[in-house]
């Protein structure tokens, strides 16, 4: 079916309402052409400012932040000590001590923080290496625990030989 420059009272006989196919398929197509493209280096984005305004509460961390948005407020630092508790579980599971962690991030900075979509400098290399050594760590054993049949039963027999 060709439907270039037809309207649609004459294609179905229905509604009199006329598109002009050619030229919608153009106006898209600048704007295509305009478009920066999605930034091989930037994966992480601010939730719209417009979309957060239908609901604040939906994108604003109530007990723990992940990343450097939200990092220091006064009202998430409680669970800054559950973050270094995972870190400590990690480095006894994963056998690699914190210095050799901390200069693999350290190693990587720069490109971590060009994963923003904005540019981070409301925090120096040392807090930033230490947001990402905390938030890693939490993340990794979060999955782990959650979905690894042999990380749950190191923790539970662990747990058992301590609380048995």
């Amino acid at each position: 079916m060709n439907v270039a420059g037809t309207s649609r009272d004459q294609m179905d006989g229905g509604d009199h309402w006329s598109l002009d196919v050619d030229k919608l398929a153009e106006s898209v197509e600048g704007k295509l052409r305009i478009l920066r493209p999605f930034s091989n280096n930037c994966s992480i984005y601010r939730v719209p400012k417009r979309l957060r305004e239908l609901n604040e509460k939906a994108y604003t961390p109530q007990v723990i932040s992940v990343g450097p948005i939200h990092y220091g407020k006064e009202e998430l630092k409680e669970m800054e000590e559950h973050k270094r508790l995972y870190l400590r579980g990690f480095l006894e599971l994963s056998e690699v001590n914190v210095k050799d962690f901390i200069a693999a991030i350290a190693e990587r900075e720069t490109r971590l923080r060009n994963c923003y979509a904005e540019t981070i400098d409301n925090l120096s290399e040392e807090e930033f290496v230490e947001m990402v050594l905390l938030d890693c760590s939490l993340l990794i054993m979060y999955f782990l625990k959650a979905f690894s049949p042999v990380i749950q039963n190191k923790i539970l027999t662990a747990y058992s030989i301590n609380h048995g």
